[in-house]
């Protein structure tokens, strides 16, 4: 008497399945072994068998699905700039038209990443680079340019909408963009480096008044 073959393919698919979710499962466990590896030794003091060790898996399992440690980084670069996106827009949403209101929820959200996300703050500032080894394939620094610029581009839409409307003055929007972005990343980096805590001040206190003295630079007054 034969076996049904019906049975033999939803054996063959539950195995294949298993398969699948077993390798996805090995891959996120190498990306989450590099996230904190890279946050805690920077790209530099990180290896490949440092994160093949920490993961549980061997060398050669890393090379079945990362060509190499600065692909592995690209990657959680992409990660983590899609995670802020997603912080970005969802506060932009909430913010409501007002283009005040936005810039601010905007650099709300983007300090909210920097808590919540420490790991992945880390890999997309780039802080642990020194040498040009991350950026030889341009293929997937492309990948990382478009989504930064993309990223960018959010913040400079909320400014020349409050241009548009009046709220704002007739600042160049692109320049005011980077100038906004800069500050917000300055003060993480102050942070970083435990400055906060030598010159006893809170994040949230040098967060507030950054975003004050933005304002008092692009708002307009009445009259103007």
């Amino acid at each position: 008497m034969g076996t049904d073959p019906v049975i033999i393919s939803r054996k063959n698919m539950k195995t294949r399945a298993r398969t699948e979710e077993d390798k996805l499962i090995k891959k996120r466990r190498l990306l989450d072994s590099a996230k904190k590896l890279f946050s805690l030794h920077g790209y530099q003091g990180t290896s490949v068998g440092m994160i093949t060790e920490n993961a549980g898996v061997s060398t050669g399992t890393f090379y079945l699905y990362f060509k190499s440690k600065p692909e592995i980084y690209r990657i959680l670069n992409i990660e983590g700039i899609d995670i802020l996106h997603g912080y970005i827009k969802e506060s932009i949403s909430q913010a409501g038209s007002d283009a005040a209101g936005r810039l601010s929820a905007i650099a709300g959200a983007y300090f909210s990443f920097y808590r919540e996300y420490r790991e992945y703050y880390d890999i997309i500032a780039i802080l642990h680079l020194g040498q040009e080894e991350f950026f030889r394939d341009t293929s997937m620094l492309q990948a990382v340019e478009e989504k930064t610029v993309h990223l960018l581009s959010l913040l400079q839409a909320v400014i020349e909408e409050g241009i548009k409307s009046g709220d704002f003055k007739p600042v160049d929007a692109r320049k005011t963009t980077t100038v906004l972005w800069a500050t917000m990343d300055g003060i993480l980096l102050l942070e970083k480096r435990n400055v906060m805590n030598i010159i006893n001040e809170s994040l949230d206190d040098i967060v507030k008044e950054s975003i004050e003295m933005a304002f008092r630079g692009i708002i307009k007054k009445k009259g103007e």
